[in-house]
């Protein structure tokens, strides 16, 4: 597992990257015609919205003549699966109808866990229907690493650990870590694992590091043997996130030693 360390000075500028992503809509004054809704996990939300632009500019029809748009929601990845997986309950209850505007025309989300999520809970839904597929192989494009952001005076600190969440049971100032380090109480934040990808990659992540085993490698034993240990790490948490996107702007908004803060980039 990779940690990339930065001053505080980066914080505003990678905040700033992410403004306006959270939970957000595009409409275009100019918008008319078919609507493509499109649910984005907020990594895809500046794709999404960059995309809705050029084909707005490019005014493209359907093959009967229709002109058609491009409108982009964007929400934390595990928010995007439980709106998915309640509209197929209500589709299924009867309660809404297959054409029903509130269903999206496409979706994506953020990482191969919620993916699994979402194709778990549909397939509970509607057993045997395999409505949501399979990742398809392909080559690896990018990668794209977690990332603990903390200000400057208490990252030495932090850096010294060889395993961060380990260290995170125990220590409740940072003066713990490193005798160096301010005696300031160690304040935590990540997206909240049931509505973010990084909020949940960042607790297997949790458990993986207390357990000293891969991700992959994990158990339900594991994760029933070192449930003590997490809870005193989120003990630490004072707020998750909706999504990266909110937290990011969150870290602009507050003071620099608000919190040490994990998020993908």
């Amino acid at each position: 597992m990779k940690i990339n360390w930065q001053k505080t000075s980066l914080i505003p500028t990678l905040g700033l990257l992410f403004l306006g992503a959270c939970a957000q809509v595009n409409n275009f004054p100019s918008s008319s015609g078919v609507e493509v809704k499109f649910l984005v996990g907020s990594a895809l939300e500046k794709f999404c919205s960059q995309a809705a632009t050029q084909l707005s500019q490019q005014k493209l029809k359907l093959d009967n003549g229709k002109p058609f748009y491009l409108k982009c929601e964007a929400k934390g990845s595990g928010d995007v699966v439980t709106d998915i997986v309640s509209l197929s309950q209500k589709l299924k209850s009867g309660a809404i109808q297959p054409d029903s505007p509130e269903f999206p025309t496409l979706i994506s989300v953020d990482g191969e866990i919620d993916h699994s999520q979402l194709l778990y809970k549909i397939n509970q839904v509607y057993p045997g229907q395999n409505y949501i597929p399979q990742i398809t192989d392909a080559p690896l494009l990018a990668n794209s690493p977690m990332v603990f952001m903390a200000s400057q005076e208490v990252a030495p600190g932090l850096q010294k650990q060889s395993n961060i969440y380990q260290a995170l049971v125990k220590a409740r100032t940072h003066r713990d870590l490193d005798l160096n380090s301010p005696q300031l109480p160690i304040h935590y934040v990540h997206t909240a694992p049931t509505r973010s990808n990084s909020g949940l990659q960042t607790l297997v992540a949790q458990f993986a590091s207390v357990a000293n085993k891969r991700p992959e490698k994990l158990t339900v034993a594991d994760v029933q043997q070192y449930q003590p240990q997490i809870k005193k790490i989120q003990s630490k948490v004072t707020h998750y996130g909706v999504s990266t996107s909110s937290l990011a702007e969150d870290m602009v908004k507050n003071s620099p030693f608000w919190a040490i803060h994990r998020f993908c980039l």
